[in-house]
């Protein structure tokens, strides 16, 4: 019989008869064995959750490509077999797609493969003094076109006094590519608007805000976008008058990847959202992360 005392520990207690009729009894301390059970129950749960997780990861990546693979073969043998005739000036438009199906496809492996490399202590910082209003001009240049598209307008608020953030540049872009891509894609059809916003914490961190005026979400959908593979929304049809591209679709993986960037950073990810009334996400880098060595990319 095992048993546990007021004061936590565990005992066992046994107990036979003798021979001569009388009564034996043992009383063992198994509060460490009670202890190491506990711990083995913990790592087994944990293995579980994660061979679960994979199983998921892979359930999902093999349907998130699919249905771009599918676009690239089609397209790919209309053009080839000129099945509307030769010299066609919509096999133009397929190469597009195509073209779009393929950088999708490889953007979901990189980010799937950056969240492995994170969950398994993989994942290295290559640290410099970074000025963060070069940073998000470099992003808005890459985002401009697809901005325009979405007739979304880009805007920045940055001080020019604002202390060089010490952090992976690239890890940093990556972020804000994710945030505002996400932005663009949720804006409204008409006056879409995306801030971004960098500013110095009470405690002398900095915060960098990205802010838009989209579709947002209710609370509860928040903890589904910020899991792998959580698509709260589909394609925003205002955007694309109905043309359901491959361009448009998410793989529900930039806003968890981008909560574990900040986290590799030692800072923190909030969201705010409210349906109808837009999405605001802050980043928050750590004191000793600001300031630092000169600033270059």
């Amino acid at each position: 019989m095992e048993v546990q005392l007021h004061d936590g520990r565990w005992i066992r207690i046994e107990e036979w008869r003798t021979h001569e009729g009388g009564t034996v009894g043992i009383r063992a301390d198994i509060t460490d064995l009670k202890a190491r059970e506990a711990e083995l129950s913990v790592a087994r749960d944990e293995a579980e959750q994660a061979n679960q997780r994979k199983s998921d990861y892979v359930h999902h990546l093999s349907h998130e490509l699919r249905t771009p693979l599918n676009a690239v073969l089609g397209f790919a043998q209309i053009i080839h077999d000129e099945m509307m005739g030769p010299n066609n000036p919509r096999y133009r438009e397929y190469a597009g797609q195509i073209a779009a199906a393929g950088v999708y496809m490889l953007d979901l492996i990189n980010n799937l493969l950056d969240l492995a490399r994170i969950e398994a202590g993989r994942m290295d910082l290559h640290e410099e003094a970074c000025n963060l209003s070069l940073l998000v001009d470099l992003t808005f240049g890459m985002m401009q076109p697809r901005a325009c598209e979405a007739a979304v307008a880009l805007c920045m608020e940055i001080p020019d006094d604002l202390p060089s953030l010490h952090g992976d540049a690239s890890q940093i872009r990556q972020m804000l590519t994710n945030l505002i891509g996400n932005a663009i894609k949720f804006a409204p059809a008409k006056d879409g608007r995306v801030r971004v916003r960098g500013e110095l914490t009470e405690d002398g961190g900095i915060a960098l805000t990205i802010a838009d005026n989209g579709i947002g979400m209710r609370p509860e959908q928040i903890p589904v976008a910020l899991d792998a593979f959580g698509q709260v929304h589909g394609h925003n049809p205002g955007h694309n008058q109905g043309r359901d591209r491959v361009a448009e679709r998410g793989s529900g993986l930039g806003l968890p990847l981008t909560r574990a960037l900040i986290a590799l950073h030692g800072g923190t990810f909030h969201i705010d959202s409210r349906l109808g009334a837009g999405t605001t996400v802050r980043l928050t880098f750590p004191p000793c992360r600001v300031g630092g060595r000169t600033q270059r990319l």
